[in-house]
């Protein structure tokens, strides 16, 4: 049997023991896709709104079940970092130091080429460092902003022991 509870900062809304948002007892509240850049699931709620707001859906389950965010700043970590699994055995609150270290530890923070958003290749980093072109044409060249050429360039970002083939020249 299903367990719901409120949401306390959504009069009307209620969570469950499965991860799902609800209006009431009518049902689930619509749930959309994944966030594209996160992964996170979000709920898109009517009721009470003057249109149409988003919420994630781990910090509503996590408020219904475990009260309100300690701070604005917590976030509502997942204990096994799979961001589908919202079932509130699954979730708690933590600061962001905490979260991120959790990530680290299990190998799930996106970081590098592996982020949805990454520009740049190791190869393209290698030609980079590579080029003779000033700061300002590398970065037109490779649609980067000079910033991040020349932190590429001193090596404060990209770092060479993270780059393949690496033989420490």
């Amino acid at each position: 049997m299903t367990i719901c509870r409120p949401i306390p900062s959504l009069p009307g809304y209620f969570a469950d023991d499965v991860g799902q948002i609800h209006w009431g007892h009518d049902g689930p509240a619509i749930i959309g896709n994944p966030e594209k850049a996160t992964g996170y699931w979000r709920v898109s709620l009517r009721r009470g709104f003057p249109r149409l707001k988003r919420f994630r859906v781990n910090r509503l389950v996590c408020e219904a079940f475990h009260g309100p965010a300690p701070s604005p700043l917590h976030h509502a970590a997942h204990e096994d970092n799979d961001l589908n699994n919202n079932r509130p055995d699954n979730l708690r609150w933590a600061t962001p130091k905490e979260n991120v270290a959790d990530q680290f530890a299990a190998g799930t923070f996106i970081l590098g080429v592996r982020h949805p958003l990454a520009k740049l290749t190791p190869e393209l980093v290698t030609a980079i460092r590579s080029s003779s072109l000033s700061q300002r044409a590398a970065a037109a060249h490779f649609n980067i902003s000079k910033t991040l050429v020349g932190n590429i360039r001193r090596g404060e970002t990209w770092k060479l022991e993270n780059l393949p083939h690496n033989n420490g020249d």
